[in-house]
């Protein structure tokens, strides 16, 4: 029942007010912002200027700015145009850009109807002029769009697109397969025949075609970058929500959960079955069994401390460790704990290997070390991960010293950006998850558009950027167009806001409680408010279809699959059958849907995909392979070099041959034995240095290089800073450096 379920989102509302008052304060009292406090103080600034302080910061920035150009000003939210026009009102030169086709942030309160109503908000006389020739587009891809504006203008009339002079026919392809893995698979074969077309390979970089798949859902974008995998093509997945997804990335977001999340027991098993551990079925099944045998014989949980917390209306500080009790993690720090006895007591079958328990063990030792040396910037946590899990080798084996670190390093980038503004690592790690999760709900990454890898990325972000060819999967029911987990109609969600409240009200429907007499008023009401909000939804997929269809230049294909993720067969979605249809009126479009929806369950479910596990990497084959080869080998001699050089007609053969001769004589000249002189006067490094390893040493004055600074050198540096500006007097640090030279020299002798 409506009115029910209404009732019970009212309650939820007012459950939830507290909690939201208290962040409020909280946040206020920290001097904390989010974006929208930054928008709309700036907005209430200039406001209360106009109306209190005779305009005085209008009269600044309009003598700045004489003219001003607003750029896609669909996407303008109410604090935004509030902001903008008390600035620039009142007829100053203002010129705003936009297409209202394009309007796709409702959830930022940015609307189509905004141009419409840029004369209001401006309290000006504008003038109106449309740019209907697009110039990117071929004509079949055009023709699509149009009928997509069809769609969009039911309630208005809205000027339809016109093609460049001399644009070619294009292509469009509608199409239905049988399984998510082949239409993955047949999009990949259609990149593939321009991707290797022998004039593309020929061309610069910046002169190749380029390509983009433009997903609603990011769930299929695993199975779409397999694809182009099998046919040897690279793939750039965009934004944070892709980056977290490459392995390497992922592994490093695994460990620093592991150690900063207690809790994060699918973090540790990703890392316990990976390259790094490689443990086997038996092993995890053990560990899995001996952590629900060990928490519940000490009821020693995070859950039960969580509930104590509540019932007795304490606070509990835990270290991370203690924290972890109960969970997978907590179990590793208890193996390394339990004498043997104990735990053959808490282990049940099956029991853990001999190898097994030794390489747990081993791990637990290196996560205690971590956790201690986690007290860096972000960036430094994620590159002590980083050499821990030996991602850097992983990565240049399989893509290369040009392009193997490329993940590492953007993601190196994103930490840094964010550690910026102050973020720690659980915020960090915390923002990752949200990103992860819905990243529609972030800022879109900026697109730079590459022609040496197809770009996989959501159509939100895909937005203001072109590709000579674009796929657009997942047109199935229920995904594109997208009806959501949850809708955002504040009448059955708690966590919207109710239209009244909104700056945008006057754009959005709306419920007039006063009207309803009786519960059967209430629920129709109730009923009509919620169809009227799915259709403003729906109109705003249709113009996500346009914005995703209009990226594409010449080639345009857009699919779906029978079976989706599910074990029944879901229908081609409304947007297909539009497209699908339009496609028979349309030169150079075509449609690929003979089959009939089959009967039975989903072929993946039915036939799920197998292999080997732990995987086996042909590249580590290959290069353990070449390594034997090496191995077996006799070396050359210096005349053998020669004599090769000597006989070859093969330019390369010949350039890798002088190669070896260099290296043999190099090796043979660091046979020879030299005498290297210490300096008069040797640091304490030195001394260390001399102490461990004097041919390391030999080496570093023979040949000097930069020294890497460890964290406890910087400390040394950060705390002798300090003395010297807490004490105002230089000679005193200097006299006390003095001494502690003297007192570790002392220290080497004794160990001598």
């Amino acid at each position: 029942m409506p009115v029910i379920e209404f009732k019970e989102e009212l309650q939820q509302r007012l459950a939830i007010l507290p909690i939201v008052d208290a962040f409020d304060r909280r946040r206020k009292e920290n001097g904390l912002l989010t974006f929208n406090d930054h928008m709309s103080i700036a907005a209430r600034l200039v406001s209360e200027s106009k109306l209190n302080h005779s305009d005085d910061i209008g009269l600044i920035e309009r003598s700045k700015y004489k003219v001003v150009l607003l750029d896609e000003y669909q996407d303008t939210s109410f604090n935004q145009i509030k902001f903008l026009s008390n600035l620039y009102g009142n007829n100053h030169p203002v010129t705003a850009v936009g297409d209202p086709n394009q309007a796709i942030y409702g959830w930022r309160s940015a609307s189509s109807e905004t141009l419409d109503t840029f004369s209001q908000s401006f309290s000006s006389k504008a003038l109106r002029f449309n740019l209907l020739t697009t110039w990117r587009n071929d004509n079949a891809i055009l023709d699509l769009a149009n009928v997509v504006i069809d769609q969009i203008s039911t309630e208005k009339q809205i000027a339809k697109l016109t093609a460049r002079p001399n644009a070619k026919t294009g292509e469009v392809i509608c199409a239905v397969y049988d399984t998510q893995i082949q239409e993955g698979q047949e999009i990949a074969s259609y990149f593939a025949k321009q991707w290797f077309d022998k004039e593309r390979e020929k061309l610069p970089a910046d002169k190749k075609s380029t390509f983009a798949v433009l997903v609603r859902s990011r769930s299929q974008i695993d199975l779409i970058q397999s694809a182009f995998g099998e046919l040897n093509i690279p793939t750039d997945v965009v934004g944070v929500g892709g980056l977290i997804n490459t392995p390497e990335v992922a592994d490093i977001i695994a460990l620093l959960r592991t150690l900063t999340m207690p809790e994060s027991g699918t973090a540790l098993m990703r890392l316990l079955t990976g390259p790094h551990l490689n443990l086997g079925a038996r092993d995890l099944m053990a560990l899995g069994s001996f952590t629900k045998s060990f928490a519940r014989a000490n009821d020693y949980s995070r859950g039960a401390q969580l509930k104590q917390a509540l019932e007795e209306n304490i606070e509990i500080a835990t270290t991370a460790d203690e924290f972890a009790a109960g969970s997978i993690i907590e179990s590793l720090e208890q193996l390394l704990i339990l004498t043997p006895a104990e735990l053959k007591k808490y282990q049940k079958t099956p029991e853990f290997t001999e190898e097994g328990l030794a390489r747990l063990r081993k791990f637990a030792l290196s996560l205690r070390t971590l956790r201690r040396n986690l007290n860096g910037s972000i960036t430094e946590a994620i590159s002590e991960v980083s050499e821990f899990l030996s991602l850097d080798t992983e990565v240049l084996v399989r893509d290369g010293w040009q392009n193997g670190r490329k993940n590492i390093d953007r993601f190196l980038d994103e930490a840094a950006r964010f550690q910026k503004n102050g973020g720690s690592l659980f915020n960090f790690l915390q923002w990752l998850k949200i990103a992860q999760d819905a990243e529609g709900g972030l800022k879109p990454a900026e697109v730079d558009v590459r022609s040496d890898a197809v770009q996989i990325l959501t159509i939100h972000a895909a937005k203001g950027a072109e590709w000579d060819y674009v796929a657009i999967p997942g047109l199935a029911e229920k995904n594109f167009p997208n009806i959501g987990k949850k809708s955002d109609n504040w009448i059955t969600n708690a966590g919207s806001i109710p239209v009244s409240m909104r700056g945008d009200y006057q754009q959005l429907p709306s419920i007039s409680f006063e009207n309803f007499s009786t519960n059967k008023n209430l629920k129709d009401g109730i009923e009509s408010f919620g169809d009227q909000w799915k259709s403003r939804k729906a109109m705003e997929e249709m113009r996500l279809a346009y914005v995703a269809i209009t990226r594409a230049k010449q080639g345009l294909i857009c699919t779906t699959s029978h079976f989706r993720t599910g074990e029944n067969a879901v229908a081609p979605s409304r947007l297909f059958q539009l497209f699908a249809n339009a496609a028979v009126n349309i030169a150079g479009a075509s449609v690929i849907a003979d089959s009939e929806i089959p009967d039975g369950i989903n072929p993946m479910k039915e036939n799920p995909i197998t292999a080997p596990w732990p995987k086996i990497n042909s590249a580590v084959l290959k290069l353990q392979e070449i390594a034997a080869l090496v191995d077996s080998s006799q070396p050359y001699t210096k005349e053998e070099v020669a004599q090769l050089v000597a006989k070859s007609n093969d330019d390369e053969k010949i350039g890798l041959l002088t190669d070896l001769q260099m290296i043999i004589n190099e090796i043979k000249v660091k046979s020879n034995k030299q005498d290297v002189i210490l300096p008069t006067r040797l640091s304490v490094s030195t001394l260390l240095y001399l102490a461990n390893d004097p041919a390391e040493l030999a080496l570093r004055l023979r040949r000097p290089m930069p020294n890497h600074i460890d964290k406890y050198a910087r400390r040394g540096t950060e705390f002798h800073l300090w003395l010297e500006n807490h004490f105002k007097h230089p000679a005193l640090i200097s006299w006390m450096s003095y001494l502690i030279k003297i007192q570790r020299s002392a220290l080497i002798k004794t160990h001598h």
